[in-house]
């Protein structure tokens, strides 16, 4: 699981009950409970980091018409990678 090498969420196990499953599958649980979680952390991060709006250049100042082409760029982008993420990844 190296997606949580990353985040790791902070649960809150008291909610959850065992029951009378055994020590493997409890952990293989919790493992599928915090990756699930981490997926939907992960895929809000990159849905705001697509719809964030470009930053000013850093090479001085724009002018009007190469500030447009960025937005116009940017938008392109944004609009062609709105298609949800899907598990399992396909290709």
């Amino acid at each position: 699981m190296d997606v949580l090498e990353y985040w790791h969420p902070n649960m809150s196990w008291t909610g959850f009950r065992r029951g009378a499953v055994s020590e493997r599958m409890w952990g293989y649980c919790c493992q599928l409970v915090q990756l699930c979680h981490a997926r939907g952390h992960w895929q809000k991060v990159t849905q705001d980091i697509r719809l964030t709006p470009p930053r000013p250049s850093v090479y001085g100042p724009e002018s009007k018409y190469q500030r447009n082409k960025r937005r116009i760029e940017w938008k392109v982008r944004r609009d062609t990678c709105t298609e949800p993420l899907t598990w399992p990844p396909r290709g």
